[in-house]
């Protein structure tokens, strides 16, 4: 059970000039009409994101076009593929990755449009904005607003590593070889040249929030490393470090990027409502960025090998009871031809706008399960899966934020790549031809940019 504390809380001084601006955009959003349903809300619908990445701008995007409202965007750098769209607000705020601005900022905008009554809602990007909404929930919910986050102590527990694959051995759900390294310094080191794997090894934390304060050189939210001697370096600097949860040290599976998958599930009370799975053709390989799927492609099929993946995330969150999204990475290994479950992200991925393309109506799903119910005293209701069974992609689609030439040049040969390059293909999600001439301009240079990071970074290693 995760311990109750009361967060610190600075205060956050808004201008005559910014509250007046934060009325007329909350006004804006009233009379918001859901696109599917047609119903029409008595308050405005004030969804608030925080965050600069392609999430903001996908959640901003898919607010717009499901309900015709514009979300509020906390932000604290001119990010231009957020900051030049037509579809949110923008408001700089400076050090919204410290708590204590980060809540005193959302309080002050929920004092600021409380005479308009609105149904606030805030979500962000990543593992620290996810993990600080759900510990805060309540404090949140004081303020008006609800968040489309699982408890706490769940989403304590299944995102550390170890429990996570502790549930998966419960269950039978294949997952990579682990070796544990604790960074406590109150714990007992252990030897990095025990390693029982084979170098090259897979290097992570067992807890990306915490891992989002500590600073070395090599850092990367995946790592692979060569050598037991790197291993050790790596180790010796983690101790010492605010860092105190478990390195994690993995059997390399073998393969590139298309060997990863990608499934995104909604869950209520450990009802599963829909379930999408995702190819990955390719990922970024920047540093910083490693992990964040680049290319994704997928279809209405569902063979046997797909229906047991889904069926395999469906019992994890059954297990645990669980409410909200989760996103969990899985990888096939040619040694066995087993899919590995990798780990499980408690909240929606940067890469989400794949379910809309899929045909899942995410602010719906929202709007659903927590606005409506909290704010206009509704029961919730479930948006898909209302047969007795998880609902699944309704179309193909094909989310790629990279051009044609990378897939063509890096992607390896298969049915998906073929569909990533034919005219069927879905155009990248920052390409909005309904959005401004300035943010489709900052959207092709986004893409183009893959172009140098993939010759950076994965050079000629797939000729």
């Amino acid at each position: 059970m995760a311990t109750s504390v009361t967060p610190e809380i600075n205060g956050y001084e808004l201008t005559d000039d910014q509250v007046g601006k934060l009325r007329s955009w909350c006004k804006g959003n009233a009379g918001a009409a859901s696109s599917a349903t047609g119903e029409m809300f008595a308050r405005p619908l004030a969804p608030v994101l925080v965050g600069g990445d392609l999430f903001i701008y996908s959640m901003s995007r898919m607010f717009f076009e499901s309900y015709g409202v514009r979300p509020l965007v906390l932000i604290a750098e001119n990010v231009k593929i957020v900051t030049t769209t037509k579809f949110a607000e923008i408001m700089y705020v400076r050090g919204t990755d410290d708590e204590p601005t980060l809540l005193g900022a959302l309080k002050a905008v929920s004092d600021a449009i409380a005479p308009c009554d609105p149904m606030l809602h805030v979500l962000g990007t990543g593992d620290w904005y996810a993990r600080t909404f759900a510990r805060n929930a309540e404090l949140l919910r004081s303020w008006g607003f609800t968040t489309p986050y699982c408890d706490y102590d769940t989403f304590d527990s299944i995102t550390q590593k170890g429990i996570f694959q502790g549930i998966c051995d419960e269950l039978g759900i294949a997952h990579p070889g682990t070796y544990a390294m604790p960074c406590d310094e109150s714990v007992e080191a252990v030897d990095p040249y025990a390693c029982p794997f084979s170098f090259p090894v897979i290097a992570k934390p067992s807890n990306s929030a915490a891992w989002h304060y500590v600073e070395f050189d090599g850092k990367a939210k995946v790592m692979t490393v060569d050598s037991a001697e790197e291993l050790a370096r790596v180790y010796s600097a983690l101790r010492p470090s605010c860092y105190d949860k478990d390195l994690l040290v993995q059997d390399m599976i073998p393969g590139f990027d298309e060997s990863l998958y990608s499934i995104t599930c909604f869950a209520w009370k450990g009802k599963v409502e829909f379930s999408v799975l995702g190819h990955v053709l390719l990922q970024d390989h920047a540093p910083s960025a490693i992990g964040n799927p680049v290319v994704i492609v997928g279809d209405t099929e569902m063979p046997a090998w797909k229906v047991n993946l889904l069926n395999d995330a469906k019992r994890f969150l059954e297990k645990v009871n669980y409410t909200g999204f989760a996103n969990f990475d899985v990888m096939y290994d040619s040694r066995d031809g087993s899919y590995r479950f990798l780990e499980v992200n408690a909240r929606l991925g940067r890469n989400s706008w794949y379910l809309s393309l899929a045909g899942i109506d995410l602010p719906r799903v929202m709007v659903d399960h927590w606005i409506a119910p909290a704010c206009l005293g509704t029961e919730p209701t479930a948006t898909y899966g209302t047969q007795g069974e998880p609902s699944h992609a309704s179309r193909a689609f094909t989310f790629k934020m990279v051009p044609d030439a990378v897939i063509k040049r890096y992607a390896a040969s298969c049915a998906d790549k073929d569909y990533a390059l034919s005219d069927k293909a879905d155009e990248s999600p920052v390409l909005c031809k309904a959005d401004t001439l300035e943010h489709r301009l900052w959207g092709w240079i986004t893409n183009m940019n893959q172009i140098r990071k993939f010759k950076r970074y994965v050079g000629d290693a797939r000729k």
